[in-house]
């Protein structure tokens, strides 16, 4: 992948008739910057997408511990009430009262990690919209760049430039001694 650093050292040689050099370096330099830009944008996003993906996995890992604690609160509640119906005659209204007591604790808690479940889903499912339109947004920047790039490197004055220098017939205008741009 091209680097700013591979703009910024970029070297090309003189022609006689060639581009002026002033021109070429200041549109290097815009090139550079925007790139540098771009380049920067994209590390950080990179970072963003690795941290929101750690952050779904930790989402998907409490979504299961949930499910678990769920899962057994239900079987603990079912266990309950089977037991309190094996209850000796003297002891079933004791033990009928706090089977339900038992039941609806586990019912609430049931509830209330169901209420957390869909919250933690929906807020991954937040983070995923973010993390794509983050991702939308630097692939429409990006080719936004290489269009703009693409535009100048079809440009004909460029093309003729590109021509030439394909040719050889820069070496042989200014002599064969080609110098890079400063």
């Amino acid at each position: 992948m091209l680097t700013p650093r591979d703009i910024h050292e970029a070297e090309f040689k003189r022609v006689w008739k060639g581009y002026d050099p002033d021109e070429v370096d200041a549109f290097l330099q815009r090139v550079l910057s925007e790139y540098e830009s771009v380049y920067k944008e994209n590390e950080r996003l990179r970072q963003r997408i690795q941290e929101l993906e750690a952050e779904l996995a930790e989402y998907s890992r409490t979504e299961a511990q949930i499910d678990e604690l769920l899962a057994l609160a239900k079987q603990t509640a079912a266990d309950v009430k089977e037991a309190a119906q094996h209850e000796a005659e003297s002891l079933l209204k004791e033990a009928k009262l706090k089977a339900r007591e038992i039941v609806a604790a586990a019912e609430a808690k049931a509830r209330a990690d169901g209420a957390l479940l869909e919250r933690l889903r929906f807020e991954g499912r937040q983070y995923r919209a973010a993390v794509e339109r983050a991702a939308e947004d630097f692939l429409s920047r990006l080719d936004e760049l290489l269009a703009s790039v693409e535009r100048w490197r079809e440009a004909p004055a460029v093309q003729e430039a590109a021509s030439a220098w394909d040719d050889g017939d820069a070496g042989e205008r200014d002599g064969g001694d080609a110098a890079p741009f400063s």
